[in-house]
């Protein structure tokens, strides 16, 4: 962690920079998709506002496994949840398009939920199971007919675990992956909760950040009763890559 001399003035400048950023980029998506142009408004998304957020964390980023995304059909993509970078992160560097699984009140966001909403990102309410398994299954024909790359985030919630170990798992993601037969895609990164660590507000500028995107876990053939082995064995695949990567581990399940 960098001293409060730095932290300090890099936030009060960079907070204003980000706000004018999801500004600027959020009215350019709505307008976008509002007049047509979706290709335009991915490009707002994905460099405009995801690319300069990226940078103006002054990141060092290393990805590696993006070959695992070039897969002619949909997919469902499980991070682990460290951060607010990873967002951001996540658009820039995946040439796909993506479509984040998000908490239904990220949508009330000035600006940036609009953005979302404009760009087709899914909401639920995670409080509401009955809303949330019928919100998904509204989305799951248009996911396999339009080959959606579905970013959803299996701990449901960012880490508040002070060594930031990979939290329990919810089963959403695996019940969607197997009703739309879509392979899991694991993706495990360290250094992002380095950034802003949760319930802080300064940021910790220029983090080194390490992503492995994993080899995809097929679904074809399984059912729902297999929702809870398919969890598992994805978070165990998860959790032996951050050890790998000198991560904490996991949390108990």
């Amino acid at each position: 962690m960098r001293s409060l001399a730095i932290r300090i003035p890099y936030s009060l400048v960079a907070y204003p920079l980000e706000a004018l950023d999801i500004v600027v980029a959020g009215t350019g998506v709505v307008l976008c998709h509002s007049l047509g142009l979706h290709k335009a408004g991915i490009w707002f998304n994905k460099k405009a506002w995801a690319a300069l957020s990226v940078k103006f964390s002054l990141a060092k980023v290393e990805i590696e496994g993006l070959e695992h995304l070039n897969y002619d059909g949909s997919l469902v993509l499980t991070p682990n949840h460290q951060g607010v970078l990873e967002f951001p992160i996540i658009h820039s560097r995946i040439q796909r398009r993506v479509y984040f699984l998000a908490k239904a009140n990220m949508a009330k966001i000035p600006f940036f939920g609009q953005a979302m909403v404009a760009s087709g990102s899914l909401f639920i309410h995670r409080e509401d199971g009955k809303q949330a398994v019928t919100a998904l299954q509204q989305e799951e024909q248009a996911i396999i007919d339009e080959k959606k790359l579905v970013v959803d985030y299996p701990e449901g919630t960012r880490t508040r675990d002070p060594q930031h170990r990979i939290g329990p798992f919810k089963k959403g993601p695996f019940v969607l992956a197997i009703r739309t037969q879509s392979p899991v895609v694991p993706m495990v990164s360290t250094g992002i909760a380095d950034f802003l660590p949760a319930d802080h507000w300064l940021m910790n500028p220029a983090p080194h950040i390490r992503i492995k995107i994993l080899p995809p876990i097929p679904t074809q053939g399984m059912t729902y009763a297999d929702r809870d082995h398919l969890r598992d064995h994805v978070r165990d695949v998860m959790i032996k890559a951050y050890l790998e990567m000198g991560g904490a581990g996991g949390m108990p399940p």
